[in-house]
Parts: C-alpha cells; structure tokens; sequence
C-alpha cells in the first residue's frame, strides 16, 4: 500500500505564456504548450511519518499541451536542507511515484537534483532561485475587481 502523504503551503508558477496564465483556468497555453517553473513551499507535511515541514520543492516542466492533460517532462530540484529521507519522501510526492497531484500529471521525470532553493514573496514580487542554476522572479498581476493582486496560492495535497 502507498505512504500516506498530505502537504499544504504556498505555490507559484511562472511560464512562457504571452498572458496571465490560462492554464490555472484550465484553458490551453498560449503557445499550444507551456514551459514553466513552478515551485511550492511546503508549511507542513509529512509522507508517512516523515516530516516535510519548511521545504521547497520546484519543477521546470514542459507540458505539450494543456497543463491538466499532463504528460510533462520534468527536472525535478529539492531542497538541499532535506535530509536524504526528506529528499526521497519529496522525489515520491512531486515525481509522481507516491500517487496523487501534482506527481500525476508528469509523465517523465528527465533528471533529480539536490540545490539550495530560494522561495519568496513580498509585497511587490515572487522569486523562485534555482541555486547558481537560475529561476525566476515576476511582479503580480491584478486579478480581481477588488484590485488586490495575485502571485501565490495556497495549496493543499493529500495523497492516496
């Protein structure tokens, strides 16, 4: 049977769209397929018994088409502070080995790696930093019509 697994915190994306993201409306990408960096910090979580508390995870993916539809290519980075437990706990969750989103959606994994990654926002931009690989940063986006802006989003996954 499957490790239990169950992780909430905070997720942002940046990709090659020409717009705001259509696929988080689960429209097509812009292009007919999305290149993206997404990353996720995880506030608390555990697989199994293990903790997965104040970790980061990001994935560079390609997605042929729409982001729903999976089939994704991607590099998978983890967090250097993880103890290598840690480290095969979120290979399993984010690689798609351990059942459940966002795992489900990739259909290969090209490549693992253990970096130091750097995760934030403030009032005025997000940044996901790749070690001395790269990352991105971005402004937000104004979304509603209550003029508050967007470039984070809560989430929550539980697993099988």
């Amino acid at each position: 049977m499957p490790e239990q697994w169950k992780l909430e915190g905070t997720y942002m994306e940046a990709c090659t769209c020409e717009a705001a993201c259509p696929c988080v409306m689960l429209n097509d990408p812009t292009e007919g397929y999305c290149t993206a960096v997404v990353g996720w910090h995880i506030d608390e979580g555990n697989y199994g018994g293990i903790s997965l508390d104040d970790l980061n995870v990001v994935v560079a993916l390609h997605s042929p088409g729409n982001m729903v539809d999976g089939d994704w290519k991607a590099a998978l980075y983890l967090d250097d502070r993880a103890s290598a437990e840690q480290q095969e706990a979120l290979g399993n969750v984010f690689g798609g080995q351990a059942g459940g989103h966002p795992g489900e959606l990739i259909g290969e994994v090209v490549g693992v790696a253990t970096v130091p990654l750097d995760f934030g926002t403030d009032e005025k931009r997000g940044r996901i930093g790749i070690g001395d690989l790269g990352g991105a940063e971005w402004e937000p986006i104004e979304f509603d019509v209550a003029g508050r802006q967007t470039m984070t989003s809560p989430f929550s996954y539980v697993g099988p």
